[in-house]
């Protein structure tokens, strides 16, 4: 894709002015910013980026282990499911018995986000979070859940979302790149 405009106005300088080139395949890894010319090539594309850099496991959830380096790599091609807190930010402190609002967002490969779950006590147990809307195919405003904590101290927040082919968040996940990562929000805060 080459774009030369951004809302009905001249691409401006900070996103590629005049024109700026996206390619549209899999994960926008393989992007050009400002475009000077374009060629075209008999083949593919082979540099250390596209042969070596942007690559992931091809199992399951881009996993391997740091003793076992996954042997067989593809191209970064989607989004894992992921959810990630906008607010409370980490290390704020909150009031006890006051209500607080806990919101995020929620993303995937574009099967759409059927459930967001926050736990507010480290882990032990979680509450469906509303899903307010979509952002597109790929995301949605996880609108977040109501808390109100009782007591003074820290607290461990958590947020798992649940894409509709039934794919959630992980426990642990590792490799190489740190590409795909989707383990299991976290954010510490204190009531005092």
């Amino acid at each position: 894709m080459i774009a030369y405009a951004m809302n009905d106005q001249a691409l401006p300088m900070v996103n590629g002015f005049p024109c700026a080139s996206s390619c549209l395949v899999g994960m926008e890894t393989y992007w050009v910013k400002a475009l000077s010319d374009i060629s075209v090539l008999p083949k593919a594309f082979s540099n250390f980026w596209t042969d070596n850099a942007y690559r992931i496991p091809s199992g399951p959830n881009g996993t391997e282990s740091p003793k076992d380096l996954a042997k067989d790599t593809v191209p970064i091609n989607r989004f894992n499911v992921r959810s990630i807190f906008v607010r409370p930010d980490p290390d704020e402190t909150l009031h006890p018995e006051m209500p607080n609002e806990i919101e995020g967002i929620a993303f995937d490969s574009g099967h759409g986000i059927k459930r967001v779950e926050v736990s507010t006590d480290g882990g032990d147990t979680w509450t469906d979070a509303r899903l307010d809307s979509e952002i597109g195919k790929y995301s949605c405003d996880a609108g977040g859940a109501s808390w109100t904590p009782r007591d003074r101290g820290q607290y461990r927040l958590m947020a798992r979302a649940t894409n509709a082919i039934g794919e959630t968040q992980s426990q642990g996940q590792w490799n190489r790149s740190g590409f795909m990562w989707n383990v299991i929000q976290q954010v510490d805060v204190k009531v005092g």
